[in-house]
């Protein structure tokens, strides 16, 4: 059954993706009026938009577990540490 609406963090996802300047626009925002937590969220919610895990987090940018993933790293394998 398909839903009659999107996730908030896919319809960000596709806008960051099809505009480059909206991504420099909101990490300017945050760089300036964020604290660090906020900083780094919102480099990982940038990172992960393009398919970039950040290093050392198990994490996804609504902190879930990602640990165990199914999805193949760059690297071949399919979880970090196989």
């Amino acid at each position: 059954m398909n839903k009659p609406y999107r996730e908030h963090e896919d319809a960000v996802t596709e806008r960051f993706r099809n505009d480059p300047a909206l991504v420099a626009e909101y990490l300017n925002a945050v760089l300036e009026e964020g604290d660090q937590q906020e900083v780094m969220r919102a480099m990982r919610r940038i990172a992960e938009a393009f398919g970039v895990r950040m290093p050392g987090t198990t994490e996804d940018v609504l902190g879930n577990d990602v640990s165990t993933t199914s999805s193949p790293c760059p690297h071949g394998s399919r979880r970090h540490g196989d």
